[in-house]
């Protein structure tokens, strides 16, 4: 996995876990996407295949969110979570994603 890919995985891993407490962010959701949509920041396509994931199930949305199937991963270079994430929990992820890769890469930290 590439590294804005490994990235964006452990990003949306902590979008899934405080959807899990915070479930009534989804309900502005398809607003959002329409939005994003609206200003050419969001294809039809992404917008279509968001919009069909927030139909699913809990269980299976929270999964396909940190799935590492090449379509997850794509549609995740789409995401409309920007924002959800205070900034503490962003540097949190960003904090700890810096230390994984220097492992992976073999650098020490």
């Amino acid at each position: 996995m590439r590294r804005e890919e490994l990235l964006s995985l452990r990003l949306h891993e902590a979008v899934a876990l405080k959807l899990k407490t915070q479930p009534e962010f989804l309900n502005s959701l398809p607003k959002r996407l329409k939005s994003l949509s609206e200003k050419g920041q969001l294809h039809p396509y992404y917008l279509a295949e968001w919009l069909a994931w927030l139909d699913l199930e809990e269980t299976t949305r929270l999964s396909y969110l940190v799935s590492q199937d090449e379509y997850w991963i794509s549609l995740r270079q789409s995401s409309p979570f920007a924002g959800f994430l205070t900034s503490k929990e962003r540097q949190v992820v960003l904090k700890n994603f810096k230390k994984e890769w220097n492992v992976l890469c073999g650098e020490l930290t």
